[in-house]
């Protein structure tokens, strides 16, 4: 069964599952924030960034490789940045084989890699520098 969150939070605050997350997963967030920067994160460093703050303007995609820092190896940056109060769909899938991303149903990102997906933790949703809507948050295994 999916998780799912509709919330809105404070700059600086996640909203993550309750659920810890082994193994492949589909995570498909509905989000604003106040600004342009919106992250997501699954285990061992698996990250999706827009509008890094070190290093505005793109988008950032790091691989599930690491478990001492925040984020994997850098998978691939992009010249691809959210518009402030503006609604995006956002899909991810992160498996063994590899990972996608969407936005607002566009693929932008496909990297066939051997994932590690062995460590059990929650997935997340949040904005750096400014307020996040969410409408919806749902993440799925995948087998």
């Amino acid at each position: 069964m999916p998780s799912s969150a509709r919330t809105r939070s404070a700059s600086g605050v996640e909203v993550s599952t309750k659920r810890a997350y082994r193994g492949g997963v589909e995570v498909t967030v509905v989000a604003r924030t106040e600004k342009d920067n919106l992250r997501l994160c699954a285990g061992r460093g698996a990250a999706v960034v827009f509008n890094y703050d070190q290093q505005p303007g793109g988008l950032r995609l790091h691989r599930p490789d690491n478990l001492s820092v925040d984020w994997g190896t850098l998978a691939s940056t992009k010249p691809l940045k959210l518009k402030p109060n503006q609604w995006y769909t956002i899909r991810w899938r992160l498996t063994t084989v590899g990972m996608k991303l969407w936005v607002d149903g566009d693929l932008v990102f496909e990297e066939d890699h051997p994932y590690d997906l062995s460590a059990k933790e929650p997935v997340a949703v949040e904005s750096f520098d400014s307020a996040i809507d969410v409408k919806s948050f749902v993440v799925k295994r995948i087998r």
